[in-house]
């Protein structure tokens, strides 16, 4: 997506270098790119006549594939002779395993599912056959019993089957007395159990399967059918039968499988066992270091310069360049103007931008040199600022030459310079300091001294870029064609549209536009079908919640305009902080000059009130600098950039040689 680089910019296109060289010249290699600082490392490696890479993920595959044929050897019951007819040569082996390997996986897959099937049988057989033992036996024991009466719930009562080992039929009959009515019981020998058939209020359910989880019991559940055991035992042993037919089909299938392809399998046991120690005398020979491969991202900008340096500095090399693919995430390295450049570590402190990503470092830099300025607003606390930047600020750093804080440190100069045209816009020199000096300068825009007017500029300036991020999120929605983040951007901008001036004329009778009362009057219809269109989003993407959730668009969107009402006060919060110690400058020099008349009282008011005067605004400095910073980075961070950048990309850091002149060194 194309945008003028003083809106927003794109990343530098990146190519992707590969670099090779004789191992003699690896020094030279690392020299050409440390002086031309262009080659973002990708990865360095050893070259040899299979790459290290290949060799691992091919013994991976091998390795699966033997780890396969041991589970199919497993299963062979029985001894097998197998004459291995086909001719295996160490040149046939590669095109022998390209053979093999996809049938022998597909079988054992076979087998698999084979498998799952056979074991979910014999557990259905096994819960069946004990269902029959079970009730055979309380059929003898009470020949009266229905299938239902065994496992039965209702609204009052219930009853259940429970199987108790042998060891624990005194402790069961102990716990149960007075709770449940044993209704049957009937013991087996092989193992030695003891079925009970109870019966009970449904109120002593929960207590019955407390009792059993305590002594480790078993509830056996049957069907709901009003039929004797007897018949219904006739029915399991039918069950039983089909099981077991199945279970031989199955088996036999399984091991028809096993024996038709035991030859294979074989073949290919043998075909891996070769290969295998052909790979193995590849990694020990990957120990000769004879070639050198170095990659890595480089700018497009930059391609000249590296080649310039590698020529310059090596004798024997290679380099390709070729373009990212679509599912490489090269780093991202920003491209701005020059001033503009400045407020990247902004942007990087929220996140780098994706290679394929905007950057938003040119509205960032607008934004926040203008909050900054407006909320600052004082032309000597602004040249104060670049004092302190100046002769200051290198002192709290422990490294002021890196790159990124003397790009920071710019940031705050552009910030510093704005604050002073703002100081100038307002007509405040430390508050009105001048103004009891007798110096009267009067605001460039005399609107700026009335705390209305700036509250409504602010909220202005808070419409117009919330609006911009929007609309930016409405162009990379069409980009991406999500279809429910344009329906939403399509809505809101309907809202505004036609909301705004409909509010402000019934509210305020303000019109915006010339025209007729009764135009103004349908503009509610604008709205509803703004409102029916962010509606219609929240429910695409929250489907029934979603009918609701449309408010919060709304009331977000004037949150969010109502938040920039904070550059109106933190702007006066620092004018007024100035003039409040200016007056009690005044008053100190007025009460001392009161209590000792003459020259004495002077020169104490003087001292003292120069004193406070001082400290004073030296505290209204600090505050002013950092409430402004924080608000400003607030307004960018939180109203601003989520609506449209995601960020998460890779910072591309080129390997390049860092000097300092300074170095702090702090015992341990």
């Amino acid at each position: 997506m194309p945008t003028p680089p003083f809106i927003l910019s794109a990343p530098e296109t990146m190519l992707k270098a590969k670099i090779i060289t004789v191992k003699d010249q690896v020094s030279s290699v690392l020299a050409a790119l440390h002086a031309s600082q262009a080659i973002h490392v990708k990865e360095a490696k050893e070259l040899k006549p299979l790459e290290r890479e290949i060799i691992e993920k091919r013994r991976e595959e091998l390795e699966s594939l033997l780890r396969i044929i041991e589970r199919f050897l497993m299963n062979v019951n029985r001894e097998y002779t197998v004459e291995i007819e086909e001719k295996i040569e160490p040149y046939t082996i590669p095109e022998l395993l390209e053979k093999y390997e996809k049938p022998v996986r597909d079988i054992y897959a076979k087998m698999q599912t084979l498998a799952n099937k056979i074991s979910k049988i014999q557990q259905d057989l096994a819960e069946t056959e004990a269902k029959v033992k079970y009730l055979e036996a309380l059929s003898k024991s009470k020949p009266s019993l229905k299938l239902v009466d065994l496992n039965f719930e209702g609204k009052v009562i219930f009853s259940k089957t429970i199987i108790v080992p042998k060891e624990r039929e005194e402790d069961f009959e102990v716990k149960i007395r007075e709770i449940v009515d044993i209704v049957a019981k009937a013991e087996l020998t092989e193992p030695p159990e003891v079925v009970y058939v109870v019966a009970g209020l449904l109120r002593n359910y929960k207590t019955i399967v407390g009792i059993v989880r305590e002594l480790g019991l078993q509830i056996v559940s049957f069907e709901k059918k009003a039929v004797k055991i007897s018949d219904y035992v006739n029915e399991l042993r039918e069950k039983i039968s089909s099981l077991k037919t199945n279970l031989t089909r199955l088996n036999s299938e399984f091991m028809k499988i096993v024996e038709n392809n035991l030859k294979q399998v074989l073949i290919l046991k043998i075909l891996l066992e070769n290969e295998m120690l052909k790979l193995s005398v590849l990694e020990k020979a990957a120990g000769a270091k004879y070639i050198t491969l170095i990659e890595g991202w480089v700018p497009e900008s930059l391609r000249r310069k590296l080649l310039y340096e590698l020529h310059s500095n090596v004798k024997y090399f290679h380099v390709s360049f070729e373009k990212a693919k679509p599912e490489e995430n090269p780093p991202t390295k920003m491209r701005n103007l020059n001033v503009l450049r400045y407020f990247e570590p902004l942007v990087k402190f929220y996140g780098v931008p994706k290679y394929t990503e905007w950057d938003p470092t040119p509205l960032v830099a607008y934004s926040f040199s203008i909050f900054f300025g407006l909320m600052l607003g004082d032309v000597i606390y602004g040249i104060l600022m670049l004092l302190v930047i100046r002769y200051v600020l290198d002192k709290l750093v422990e490294n002021p030459e890196s790159e990124n804080y003397l790009t920071f440190k710019r940031m705050l100069y552009v910030s510093g310079f704005a604050s002073i045209i703002a100081g100038f816009l307002y007509g405040s020199y430390l508050g009105d300091t001048l103004k009891l000096l007798g110096l009267n300068i009067p605001p460039i825009v005399p609107e700026f001294s009335d705390p209305l007017s700036l509250i409504i500029l602010s909220m202005g300036i808070g419409l117009v870029h919330v609006n911009i991020a929007h609309f930016l999120g409405l162009v990379k929605a069409l980009h991406e064609k999500d279809k429910i983040t344009i329906v939403s951007k399509i809505g809101l901008f309907v809202t505004e549209i036609f909301g705004i001036p409909y509010v402000l004329f019934k509210m305020a009778n303000f019109k915006v536009l010339p025209l007729p009362d009764s135009v103004y009057n349908i503009l509610i219809y604008g709205v509803v079908v703004g409102i029916v269109f962010l509606a219609f989003s929240q429910v695409m993407s929250m489907r029934f919640f979603g009918t609701f959730m449309w408010i919060f668009d709304i009331t977000g969107l004037l949150g969010d305009i109502m938040s920039y009402t904070r550059i109106a006060g933190v702007a006066f919060a620092t004018i007024y902080l100035a003039s409040s110690f200016n007056l009690m400058t005044r008053m100190i020099i007025t009460g001392f000059r009161g209590i000792l008349p003459g020259i004495a009282g002077l020169a104490l008011g003087l001292l003292f009130g120069a004193i406070v005067f001082f400290l004073g605004h030296l505290l209204n400095l600090a505050l002013s600098i950092i409430g402004p910073f924080i608000h400003s980075l607030r307004l960018c961070f939180v109203e601003f950039l989520p609506k449209f950048y995601e960020g998460g990309g890779i910072e591309y850091s080129p390997l390049k040689l860092i000097l300092r002149r300074r170095i702090i060194v702090k015992p341990p």
